[in-house]
């Protein structure tokens, strides 16, 4: 069973994700990396930019390649910086079962 998650929605983001680098298979599973090189994001409290630089990687398991795999955990890093210049580092983790 899965436990609704009692959330609240504090911003949308726009994230610009041009390059996409297919690393490859290794011993632990596949690898790629989805480089962030801007974007913007909006909310009721706080607006303003997604610093280019970040990057949103991706290791894959139960395949040998991009097509086969089963599961994807990922992890992503990003900077943003609000309109009255204050920076917000960001670290999302999460798990897709397909």
């Amino acid at each position: 069973m899965i436990t609704k998650l009692d959330a609240e929605l504090i911003m949308e983001l726009k994230v610009n994700c041009p390059e996409r680098l297919e690393v490859g298979a290794n011993d632990f599973g596949y690898l790629r990396a989805i480089m962030i090189s801007g974007g913007s994001f909006e909310g009721e409290k706080m607006r303003g930019k997604v610093i280019p630089g970040g990057a949103d990687w991706n290791m894959g398991y139960g395949g040998d390649g991009a097509d086969t795999i089963t599961s994807v955990k990922v992890f992503a890093k990003y900077i943003l910086k609000t309109d009255d210049e204050c920076y917000i580092a960001i670290e999302n983790l999460g798990y897709k079962i397909k």
